[in-house]
């Protein structure tokens, strides 16, 4: 089943990224105590972030270039940007069992709220997803963005292999000098 995509213009990546997830699993991982924790240091100071990325409970994009995104969040079977990504990086998974997901810059998991007005909430069919993302330059007549992030989703039957590189740079712009 082929669901609508989801594209967002003008996405800004606080603390240089964003982060595609289920809250409620996210929720539920924490014990259901995950509202006004400091989520970006769990993630980065402990093992907290590979273990939610391995549980499919969120996909990461770090090291990102000051600027405006676009991102794209689509079933893999529709069609995507008819170029070569600049960056892929592939073997994420994610998983729903409500079909609610948000979409965020990482700033906002520092005093984590769900409800926060900057997230965007996004609408799949409940289920597992293998996620393979890439990342695309913009011409600049165009668009206003800098660039383009496609989440392309692959629904599968059960829970897919995290085959993931966590280590995969994804900035689109590392001769400006933000790319580590």
């Amino acid at each position: 089943m082929i669901f609508e995509s989801t594209r967002l213009k003008e996405q800004f990546p606080e603390l240089y990224g964003f982060v595609l997830m289920d809250p409620m699993r996210l929720d539920s991982f924490y014990q259901f105590n995950a509202k006004g924790m400091d989520l970006l240091t769990r993630f980065t100071q402990t093992d907290d972030g590979d273990r939610v990325c391995r549980e499919g409970i969120a996909i990461p994009i770090t090291n990102i270039d000051e600027g405006d995104y676009s991102i794209t969040i689509r079933d893999s079977q529709s069609p995507g940007l008819d170029q070569p990504p600049h960056a892929l990086s592939k073997g994420w998974i994610i998983g729903t069992e409500t079909g609610k997901l948000i979409f965020t810059g990482l700033g906002y998991l520092i005093h984590w709220d769900p409800n926060h007005t900057h997230h965007v909430h996004i609408q799949v069919p409940p289920g597992w997803y293998q996620v393979n993302l890439s990342g695309y330059r913009l011409d600049e007549d165009s668009s206003g963005d800098d660039g383009l992030y496609d989440f392309a989703l692959t629904p599968s039957s059960h829970k897919p292999a995290f085959t993931a590189n966590m280590a995969t740079l994804l900035g689109l712009f590392c001769d400006k000098g933000n790319c580590q």
